[in-house]
């Protein structure tokens, strides 16, 4: 019954989502559909989507929420989104995406991606507006669930909580691609802009659970990087390195105890090295994250230094054993230090099934075991955080 309830609650987010949100989108969309099928055809209009439907159940530790030990069908996604070529070497795009997981997000609709790009040379493309981040091998196409086998990405490198974080920027970004003749072919892409947050969406929410504050305001003033690919001469290897920085990271709240203001101002480099290679039917990656973050924390008239180093990564292996049948396992590791706090590391290891009954229709079932209590909040496990526990997650996500 509780499955059922969201399923409806979700089909009707996203029916107010095509109402209600981003009016330009709708509108486009509107006038698409009122005139006579030529004139989408003339600006080559599609339009695509998705829809999922999960149940997670932990034992140990809670996580997302504070009843996934119970089990919980609180784990939906959908996305809608439309692509135009209205003239050669012009492309439009924009998707409206909804999730609820635990009690992040809550079906709340955003403007994930929304941009303009121009095709200027076969080594220059620019686009401009709410653009991907290319942040190591699958940030760009983590809201595309038939690309990886796996129900959740690793998060070692990919948190599920900080998806609004990670996804894009508003500004630009510059790619292009060389071919290297017998050395290969190197791709490219910097990009830079700022980011704000919805004081209600995942990335806020996270802050203020481990800060103890309500947060008001959540905002980076600036964000550049860039990615380097080479598609190396050995057959199916490529190598990537991405470099990720955020400048006047801006978070306002009040405190939970007291009611004081609070106040964080800091700065953050992310680092990723990757590997990926791809022989007949596998694929095997392996990454690497380092983060390092400084800053300051004011809690009323106190000012404190901040600081937060990260390492994580993992390596996988993907099986695509028939066209509707695919295997994955994972090992991941993390290891975190927070000034003033205990330092946390550990490992993880993960496999996952995916089964396909129809080419966009999914059935995914993953199980991992978390030596670790990594991203554990005390908030979610009134009984205490356990560094053992694992994770089972069932999926289902229909394309179209």
């Amino acid at each position: 019954m509780r499955l059922g309830r969201s399923i409806r609650w979700a089909g009707q987010r996203l029916s107010l989502a095509g109402r209600w949100c981003t009016p330009a989108l709708g509108m486009f969309l509107a006038v698409a559909n009122a005139q006579e099928q030529t004139f989408a055809e003339a600006i080559n209009l599609e339009a695509h989507g998705f829809v999922s439907f999960g149940y997670l159940r932990t034992w140990e530790n809670n996580v997302y929420d504070s009843d996934t030990i119970d089990g919980t069908t609180e784990f939906y996604e959908a996305a809608l989104n439309a692509i135009a070529r209205p003239w050669e070497r012009v492309r439009l795009g924009a998707q409206l995406f909804v999730r609820d997981l635990g009690h992040y997000d809550n079906g709340q609709v955003e403007l994930d991606w929304a941009y303009a790009n121009f095709q200027l040379h076969p080594l220059c493309d620019v686009q401009l507006g709410r653009v991907k981040i290319p942040l190591g091998l699958y940030n760009e196409s983590q809201d595309i669930d038939a690309a990886r086998s796996s129900v959740f990405l690793a998060q070692s490198v990919y948190p599920t909580r900080l998806r609004d974080l990670l996804v894009s920027v508003d500004g630009g970004k510059v790619s292009g691609r060389a071919e290297l003749g017998d050395a290969g072919a190197l791709s490219y892409t910097v990009f830079g802009g700022t980011k704000h947050f919805d004081p209600d969406g995942a990335y806020a929410t996270y802050v203020g659970e481990t800060s103890r504050m309500t947060v008001n305001e959540a905002a980076v003033n600036a964000v550049y990087g860039g990615m380097a690919q080479w598609d190396t001469p050995v057959p199916d290897v490529a190598l990537r390195f991405t470099v990720y920085q955020s400048r006047d990271i801006l978070v306002d709240g009040v405190s939970l105890f007291g009611a004081q203001p609070v106040h964080f101002v800091s700065d953050s480099r992310s680092l990723v090295a990757s590997l990926l290679w791809e022989p007949m039917d596998w694929t095997f990656a392996a990454e690497y994250l380092n983060i390092a973050t400084n800053g300051d924390s004011t809690t009323g008239a106190v000012t404190l230094p901040y600081e937060f180093d990260y390492n994580g990564g993992y390596v996988s292996a993907t099986w695509h054993a028939r066209s509707w049948l695919e295997g994955y396992v994972a090992s991941e590791y993390r290891h975190t230090e927070v000034a003033g706090r205990p330092t946390r590391f550990g490992w993880s290891w993960i496999a996952a099934i995916n089964v396909l009954p129809l080419r966009n229709w999914s059935l995914k079932a993953e199980y991992q075991y978390q030596d670790n209590a990594v991203g554990v909040l005390a908030l979610d496990n009134p009984q205490g955080v356990s560094q053992s526990w694992h994770l089972f997650a069932l999926k289902t996500t229909v394309d179209f």
